[in-house]
């Protein structure tokens, strides 16, 4: 797989800033037990699949860290959420190889 550019959309979701701070640089196996095992969270692994799904997250490759298939499938996941939001079918093509989005200081453009 070709590299995936750092702001593409398919590896972005809406988390809070104390969550993003336990992610730091561990990979995803380790990271999730860490915020299911918080004082505040304590959720398990059935409620934080449900979760992760909710956000088009495909739960088996991100709890085995394998982020190539995590990214093809989270793209192909995106892609038919924006084709049932228009009626119509979206050629990759016409989304840019990269869903890349642009972030400044206070979010997104």
């Amino acid at each position: 797989m070709a590299p995936v550019p750092p702001n593409s959309i398919v590896n972005k979701t809406p988390i809070s800033a104390r969550a993003n701070r336990m992610i730091g640089g561990d990979a995803p196996s380790v990271y999730l037990k860490k915020i299911q095992q918080h004082a505040q969270v304590k959720i398990d692994d059935l409620a934080m699949n449900a979760l992760l799904g909710s956000h088009g997250i495909p739960v088996a490759a991100i709890r085995s860290d394998d982020f190539d298939a995590f990214y093809t499938q989270r793209k192909q996941a995106l892609i038919r959420l924006i084709e049932t939001a228009i009626g119509k079918p979206v050629a990759p093509a016409e989304l840019g190889d990269s869903l890349e989005f642009e972030e400044n200081d206070e979010g997104f453009d």
